[in-house]
């Protein structure tokens, strides 16, 4: 039921990327018109994650995931009404801290509903929701084809939102108070101010600095690749497959990430993140045009999705029960404000007239930074290119 709950929200976190194109023609409006909309979501999203989070640790994660799904599913019906990207901002702010709530609710709840031993393999797989959410917008739209207008993704978004609110409410169980997972260096009270005691800090703002880096180079290029390969001559279906391949590679990373991070820690995370590295390195020197542009883009996806189902669990396993779902949230948070600055710049840089290979360049520096910060993060965790779980650490594993 979690990874239902989180595919929702996958859904709707990517319905303006693939409506983009028939929207700018709708409303006859530049695509960079829509930068602010972007970020206004993402902001959303930040704050939601922020909010929903401390209060699920306060009043109950399964009450403030639902509360979160339905500010979601109205929100993303209300965008019906919209006639200027103004409107549609506002509105995908409300659903940004419904998407927001969603993820940080729901990756304390996986945690805590997993099997004791397995817990990291299982909570990675759940996570793969987001992924297998943000893949469907492409499917969608190969399905209806060329009769679907802007609406459409809205529609089914928030439709499919309703309709999983009463199963989730009937069906989820409420989470048992387990055992502290991992944190042995975290002190038992809860708060923002636990996820930043001087003994634990670095390690908290690391694990910031790659969600951020991790986020921002995906928000970009998932915001506007539809945008640019239309605009290199590639069919709207075309575009919207290739766009949807990012989040469908990013499913097969999950489902080979959940054991593989489980033995190999961040290792794993890191030839994740030297994938998607090499991918951008590629498509910034080959630009739309490069014969291997298919491949790359799969590899991009891999990586840059596989990555942040990676964090997403290190951040729920590294927080104890009573500020789980505040330092789950405050990661997801850390890592959309780093996504803003994705869409501002790509509109920038489309209003600009940039060739758009030059899209590529600044998430190959976000990327770089996030494998920075995991190499630190490597570092901080006694000098181990490893992340113990709650069975290893049961077996006195440090």
């Amino acid at each position: 039921m979690l990874l239902l709950a989180l595919a929702s929200s996958g859904f709707v976190l990517q319905t303006l990327s693939f409506a983009l194109p028939a929207l700018s023609r709708a409303w006859q409006m530049p695509a960079a018109a829509f930068s602010i909309t972007f970020t206004l979501h993402l902001l959303g999203i930040t704050l939601g994650a922020l909010a929903f989070g401390r209060l699920g640790d306060m009043a109950g994660r399964k009450s403030l995931l639902l509360c979160a799904m339905a500010l979601q599913a109205v929100a993303t019906l209300a965008c019906l009404a919209c006639s200027s990207p103004l409107q549609l901002a506002a509105l995908r702010l409300l659903a940004g801290a419904g998407i927001g709530g969603i993820g940080a609710n729901a990756v304390a709840l996986a945690v805590e509903l997993a099997p004791r031993h397995g817990r990291t393999l299982w909570t990675t797989l759940v996570l793969g929701g987001v992924a297998l959410g943000s893949s469907l917008p492409a499917v969608a739209l190969q399905w209806v084809g060329a009769a679907a207008d802007w609406r459409f993704l809205f529609t089914a978004g928030g439709l499919a939102t309703l309709v999983l609110l009463p199963a989730l409410a009937l069906l989820l169980p409420v989470a048992r108070a387990p055992a502290t997972t991992v944190p042995h260096r975290l002190a038992s009270r809860g708060g923002f101010r636990a996820l930043l005691e001087p003994s634990h800090r670095t390690a908290t703002l690391l694990l910031w600095a790659a969600y951020a880096g991790s986020m921002l180079a995906m928000h970009l290029i998932t915001s506007w690749l539809p945008v640019l390969l239309e605009s290199a001559g590639n069919a709207p279906a075309r575009a919207a497959t290739l766009t949807g391949w990012i989040h469908l590679a990013g499913v097969g990373a999950v489902l080979v990430s959940a054991p593989l991070f489980a033995l190999s820690g961040l290792r794993w995370l890191a030839l994740l993140l030297l994938i998607a590295l090499s991918s951008m390195a590629l498509l910034a020197a080959w630009g739309l045009g490069a014969g291997a542009l298919d491949l790359l883009v799969l590899a991009f996806g891999f990586g840059i999705v596989g990555s942040q189902s990676v964090l997403g669990t290190l951040a729920a396993h590294l927080y104890p029960d009573s500020c789980r779902a505040t330092g789950a949230g405050a990661a997801l948070a850390a890592g959309r404000l780093g996504s803003m600055l994705g869409p501002l710049a790509g509109g920038a840089i489309q209003a600009a007239g940039h060739p758009a290979r030059g899209m590529f360049i600044l998430p190959l520096c976000a990327i770089s930074v996030a494998l920075l910060a995991t190499w630190g993060l490597a570092k901080i965790l006694h000098g181990q290119n490893r992340f113990h779980s709650r069975e290893s650490a049961d077996r006195g594993a440090t």
